[in-house]
């Protein structure tokens, strides 16, 4: 592995023969550049922090399906046994989320949602909403299943 500024890098004959085909294929995929030049080449004063880079959301802790080799909802999975003692399962609001977006803006993070199944987030419509038009990126983690 090899190193610039002190920081682990990423090899060479992987960038080259894997990363950079890739990104001259779709140029879309440029976006994703920001974050190893903000990570490894940008420097930043003692005063200022270095950039968020991405934010996982796990807004819900409900499935719909039940596999076998699940952390969460499977034979042996946290959330069932939450559930089986009676305990309530939780969901992030609204308003969270959007304090989270307001404070990171300026970082322009990738926001990763996630959860048991995220589609079953009750405010994923409006939160998509506003965001169709942002310059960040949201991955959204699921299962395909409604």
């Amino acid at each position: 592995m090899g190193r610039f500024k002190g920081k682990a890098t990423i090899p060479s004959r992987f960038l080259f023969q894997h990363m950079v085909p890739a990104l001259i294929e779709d140029l879309h995929r440029l976006n994703l550049l920001r974050f190893p030049y903000r990570r490894y080449v940008r420097s930043y004063g003692n005063e200022k922090k270095a950039p968020v880079s991405q934010i996982s959301l796990r807004v819900n802790e409900v499935c719909n399906l039940r596999c076998d080799s699940c952390g969460q909802w499977g034979e042996n999975g946290h959330l069932r046994m939450k559930q089986e003692r009676g305990e309530s399962l939780q969901q992030l609001d609204l308003t969270t989320v959007k304090r989270i977006i307001l404070e990171t803006k300026r970082d322009r993070p990738v926001y990763y949602i996630w959860g048991g199944e995220p589609t079953l987030w009750k405010p994923l419509l409006p939160f998509l909403r506003n965001w169709e038009n942002s310059a960040s990126m949201v991955p959204l983690s699921r299962m395909g299943r409604i």
